[in-house]
């Protein structure tokens, strides 16, 4: 534009077409600030602008968020009588409600002699961008009982609206519609992709993805976005260096879903190596998201110190989103004092957040300090944050229903709280103990256990169990992150009521059955072994014999392995230096009782014993567990063991 910008400011005399020709270029070349300030030059110069002006001026206002000035232009078309036709009509049906004015969108709509596709595909579209998916999707069905056809524009919103609402069925109808009326183009792929990938299908987001011959850079990173909402680290690198070989050049967006993949499977040294690539091979300038993901990475791995030194090390001063990621992992590895001192510096920057004042006051709450968590709820009071309620919905026979934290609404409300009720029992039976450190209140542990039962996501969990038939997968939709408390707990459940259960929180999805999560637990914890993930290995395993006293050796078998391995533990085994975390439970005295259930040898086990476990399910490195078991209490003790050549040896330690 700037040839066109000397040519203009040359020209002797201007008239109307010039304008419009200067306003035009501006907007279609995405310099939408530009395009207003050019108007106003118009005005000023006492040149009226016709529809043609005035459609690419509140196209720009729509671009910019400038919704006073459109406002503006809106009320000049009216006061001089112009002519309001389809498109400019359609254009501020789409100023308003993309900029969250949906009143005076559904005015302007319902004013319309004359409506088409796009006109639709703008309202459906601002209310879909917006959050509402309800009434976008309302607003679709509607659209087409009205006698017309969906362009791209209004099928593209209809996909995102499912991808918010993990409506599968719907989704799928949609991307046959498109297969059937139009050519499917990158555009069109990409939010087909995401739809799959968001109502928890990866697999037909992959299928889909391998199906589309032309890929640009755009679908490239939808599907490494994918791979990383999923937790699959590896599979999003394996792509990225796929998409490498094509020639295809990443940019600033593949890096940030590549290396958030990372973090998610808690890959440290791939994570390290690719923020390194990325500065000095591709010569791209870290972001906020990429310091996001490689502080989380680092943090989430318990290299909370090495996080805390990228920080210090950064030349800019690190925004509050890198402190945040810092805090997170403070929180998740008790590094109570350092996230305290982190937690007064982000209050200074923005201490108006909601998000980041709930995530303070958790922090004040694990480090029982309640009258720093009561300055900070006063704090939300004060400047009137509200936290947003958590809330998990599921979809059965085409209807979503939706729950929040003891919710007494639904009309099923007796008969969920009687599962509820049903497997909080046999959960309890098999050995688990609710984690009331994640109940942020000062308040009885019976509370706090009564709290965690009824949290929306398992009362989804218990309606979707009561409306299924057996062996369905349920796919619950939750807004917050899932707490640490309900993630053990749905391992238990998928166990118990042998399901598939897919959780898509904030942050990525949770693909539980067995008794163990696709995130490995390391999304939730410093380390990925816990309770569930060991009740699990041991109904697949076989004691095949018992040695030793007082440090008892039990060796366990596994026939998908094909491998054993062992280790003895003695009193004063707890003083390893690795990395991990562990917690305290009720444990019988006996492998039978640990394995409450189980086809496996019943073997009593003396004070001290331990339990040396082999899983081959982790890729070239193997996770070992050692549990401690005193007769009735005992805590957990976790080594990490590694597989090298044909030796296996201990390399970690415990916490207690």
């Amino acid at each position: 534009m700037g040839d066109a910008v000397r040519v203009f400011d040359r020209m002797p005399r201007r008239d109307r077409v010039t304008w419009s020709t200067m306003v035009a270029g501006f907007v279609s070349a995405g310099q939408p600030l530009e395009a207003i300030e050019m108007y106003r030059r118009m005005r000023l110069g006492g040149v009226e602008g016709d529809e043609v002006v005035m459609v690419g001026v509140i196209q720009a206002c729509t671009a910019a968020r400038d919704v006073r000035m459109g406002a503006s232009v809106h009320g000049h078309l009216l006061r001089h009588g112009m002519r309001m036709d389809v498109v400019t009509a359609t254009s501020l049906v789409d100023m308003y409600s993309k900029n969250g004015l949906f009143d005076v969108a559904r005015q302007v709509f319902g004013l319309m002699v004359h409506r088409n596709a796009v006109s639709w595909g703008a309202l459906i579209s601002g209310f879909a961008h917006n959050g509402h998916s309800d009434e976008a999707l309302h607003l679709f069905r509607k659209m087409q009982v009205s006698g017309f056809q969906p362009d791209s524009g209004a099928l593209i919103s209809a996909l995102l609206v499912c991808s918010d609402i993990g409506h599968l069925k719907l989704g799928r109808s949609i991307h046959g519609f498109i297969l059937r009326r139009f050519e499917f183009d990158c555009v069109l792929g990409t939010a087909a992709i995401n739809m799959y990938s968001k109502c928890g299908s990866l697999a037909s987001a992959q299928m889909l993805f391998n199906m589309i011959g032309a890929r640009d850079l755009i679908l490239w990173n939808a599907i490494i976005a994918c791979c990383c909402a999923h937790g699959r680290g590896q599979d999003a690198l394996t792509l990225f260096q796929e998409m490498n070989k094509t020639g295809m050049r990443p940019d600033h967006a593949t890096f940030a879903s590549l290396l958030s993949a990372l973090s998610h499977s808690g890959l440290v040294k791939e994570g390290k190596l690719w923020f390194d690539r990325m500065v000095n091979d591709f010569k791209i300038t870290p972001a906020e998201k990429h310091y996001v993901c490689l502080v989380d990475l680092l943090a989430r791995s318990g290299l909370v110190k090495e996080a805390n030194d990228l920080l210090t090390s950064m030349k800019a001063e690190p925004t509050v989103a890198i402190w945040v990621a810092l805090l997170s992992g403070c929180l998740n590895n008790k590094k109570l004092e350092l996230g305290e001192s982190i937690a007064d510096n982000i209050l200074e920057l923005q201490p108006d957040d909601v998000g980041v004042l709930a995530l303070v006051s958790n922090l004040y709450a694990a480090a029982k300090k309640w009258d720093k968590v009561r300055e900070v709820r006063k704090l939300m009071k004060d400047t009137g944050s509200k936290k947003v309620p958590g809330c998990s919905s599921i979809e059965i026979r085409g209807t979503r229903h939706t729950f929040v934290m003891e919710d007494q609404s639904h009309p099923q409300r007796q008969e969920i709280r009687n599962k509820v009720t049903q497997l909080d029992l046999e959960m309890r039976r098999m050995g688990y103990v609710p984690r009331t450190e994640f109940v942020y209140h000062d308040l009885e542990e019976e509370v706090k256990e009564q709290q965690l039962s009824y949290h929306s996501e398992r009362l989804a969990i218990a309606f979707g169990l009561l409306n299924t038939s057996p062996g369905i997968r349920l796919v619950i939709i939750k807004n917050l992150r899932v707490c640490g408390d309900c993630h053990d707990a749905i391992k238990y459940i998928s166990n118990i009521t042998d399901r598939e259960i897919v959780v898509r929180d904030a942050k990525r999805f949770h693909h539980f059955k067995d008794g163990a999560c696709s995130c490995g637990d390391y999304w939730l914890y410093a380390c990925c072994c816990t309770v569930c993930t060991l009740t699990w290995l041991l109904s697949n395993a076989t004691v095949t014999s018992v040695t030793g006293d007082p440090a008892v050796v039990v060796h366990v078998a596994f026939p998908h392995s094909r491998r054993w391995a062992s280790s003895v533990a003695g009193e004063n085994d707890h003083k390893g230096g690795g990395k991990g975390f562990a917690s305290s439970f009720q444990l019988g005295a006996s492998v039978a009782v640990i394995g409450m259930g189980y086809p496996f040898q019943a073997v009593p086990v003396s004070p001290n014993a331990c339990i040396a476990a082999y899983s081959g399910s982790a890729p070239k490195a193997t996770r070992g567990i050692v549990w401690l078991v005193n007769e009735g209490i005992a805590s957990i003790k976790i080594h990490f063991i590694r597989e090298k050549e044909n030796e296996i040896s201990f390399c970690g330690g415990t916490y207690y």
